[in-house]
């Protein structure tokens, strides 16, 4: 949304929606729902969010002053971030159950894991993960490919880019490709795996190293990937 949300001016949205032929009572609507960053969901007659607004439940912050979060979506699968303790516990549980009965869907805690920060004390960890009824887990795992938890060892965390591109590059004819064909994989495929892991973190220099020396091998060396 980087790019229709923060690089696109409003005005120009309107005059073009209005060049088009739209009605201007539906663009005036459909300006009021993308210039606002307010939503609100109504549910039976009454705005949704209402354990969040009565301070029953608490996201997380950013940075200071910044919104808090209560939960993010995708797809699938879904975030609930909320204070460790009894009482947001047993608010979370009967959000879920009220969802649960007004969809018909069930929730499959099995598949679902809590995750907790380290101030958190283990006797409050085992207290709400039993009250929601999900297991423990160190962290969140991999989503999309990425981490989810980055920790102070970043080297051991992003050795799966060098990994990947050593699997990708593995199956190739190296020794039978001419300069030219060589340069085409290393620009078009090799050089470009990386990227999508490059916009999210930033990489640590030693992993930088290692994916040059990597590519300096195959072009020099005769296609042989390795480390040094």
């Amino acid at each position: 949304m980087a790019k229709a949300y923060d690089r696109m001016e409003w005005l120009f949205l309107e005059g073009m929606l209005r060049a088009l032929g739209f009605d201007r009572s539906w663009v005036e609507l459909l300006m009021v729902c993308v210039t606002s960053v307010k939503y609100s969901i109504m549910v039976n007659g009454e705005i949704a969010g209402q354990a969040e607004a009565r301070g029953d439940i608490h996201g997380v912050r950013v940075a200071r002053g910044a919104p808090a979060i209560s939960h993010l979506f995708f797809a699938d699968d879904s975030l609930l971030f909320f204070r460790p303790c009894e009482r947001e516990a047993k608010h979370i549980k009967e959000c879920l159950e009220s969802y649960s009965s007004a969809s018909g869907q069930l929730i499959n805690f099995e598949k679902s894991s809590a995750v907790y920060s380290h101030n958190t004390s283990p006797p409050v960890r085992a207290l709400v993960s039993e009250i929601i009824g999900v297991p423990e887990a160190t962290d969140l795992g991999r989503y999309l490919g990425l981490p989810s938890v980055v920790g102070r060892n970043k080297t051991a965390v992003f050795r799966c880019v060098e990994e990947n591109i050593r699997a990708r590059t593995g199956t190739w004819q190296n020794k039978l490709l001419s300069r030219a064909g060589k340069e085409v994989l290393l620009k078009s495929i090799a050089q470009s795996l990386p990227i999508f892991t490059m916009s999210t973190f930033l990489l640590p220099m030693r992993v930088c190293d290692s994916l040059e020396k990597m590519f300096n091998r195959y072009w020099w060396g005769g296609g042989r990937w390795g480390y040094r």
